[in-house]
């Protein structure tokens, strides 16, 4: 059943946490303090004009903080940080350190990828050993050519056009399209052979209502990984973060599934 995400929670103000990118820029994290004692955290990767500032990822907070304390990455370019967002090209170096912070003082390790987030976090597991227990992989692309190729800047919009019962939804986002570009078509590795370097268990899940990535993209990333993984789909379910606010108690079953799977 959806949910209307203007009705669900919203989490505590967060603690900053200033870092430094390994090519040095000057970043901050947002950290949400849960109350559980267990020491377990939960990396969120946004997707293409989301960060953890705008109302859809503090309630993906929200909905996970009971469980675990979650920490949001923001990438270069976007609310304010510095540098141009590269559409997945440098991205790992802004995600890699805040996962070896959180290595060092958490137990048990997460990462959370939405869309091009999903991308990014995949290459920063693949490039970069660190201890993160799990991965899921929320419709994900190969690469931004290929939600290009598949049209899918086109086909999203005019789907969206055709549902006004998502329009409160989208509405209610915030996502930020106007922040600091960089070009998108910079070079950068395949999902696929990514994917085929993968050492950490991965869990798949998408829309069946997807337009923009469609679920075959996320199945190509699946196909390639030689290790644990998983492939969920909701039926229902429309893209990345959507996934979770329109359908919480799925997502976070889902993620629980999972979890209890790599322990």
């Amino acid at each position: 059943m959806s949910i209307d995400p203007r009705f669900l929670p919203m989490p505590p103000a967060p603690l900053w946490l200033p870092y430094r990118s390994l090519d040095g820029l000057e970043l901050r994290a947002r950290l949400w303090k849960g109350k559980r004692k267990r020491p377990a955290v939960t990396v969120v990767s946004p997707g293409f004009a989301q960060h953890h500032g705008n109302r859809i990822h503090q309630r993906v907070a929200a909905l996970i903080l009971p469980h675990r304390d979650v920490l949001g990455v923001d990438y270069r370019g976007m609310d304010g940080q510095p540098g141009r967002y590269t559409f997945g090209a440098r991205e790992q170096r802004d995600l890699i350190p805040l996962l070896d912070w959180a290595c060092r003082r958490y137990a048990d390790v997460e990462l959370l990828g939405f869309s091009m987030g999903a991308i990014i976090a995949l290459r920063a597991l693949a490039e970069h050993r660190c201890r993160v227990r799990r991965l899921y992989f929320v419709s994900g692309p190969t690469r931004i050519e290929g939600i290009v190729a598949t049209l899918g800047p086109i086909r999203q919009p005019l789907y969206l056009l055709t549902h006004p019962r998502l329009w409160p939804a989208r509405s209610s986002a915030q996502s930020q399209v106007l922040f600091r570009w960089g070009w998108p078509f910079h070079p950068k590795p395949k999902g696929e052979d990514l994917a085929a370097r993968l050492k950490t268990p991965v869990s798949f899940l998408v829309g069946g209502r997807d337009q923009l990535v469609l679920p075959r993209l996320s199945r190509r990333i699946h196909d390639a990984v030689a290790g644990n993984k998983q492939w969920a789909e909701f039926p229902d379910g429309e893209h990345a973060e959507y996934l979770a606010v329109l359908q919480p108690e799925a997502f976070l079953a889902w993620m629980a599934a999972f979890r209890k799977a790599t322990r």
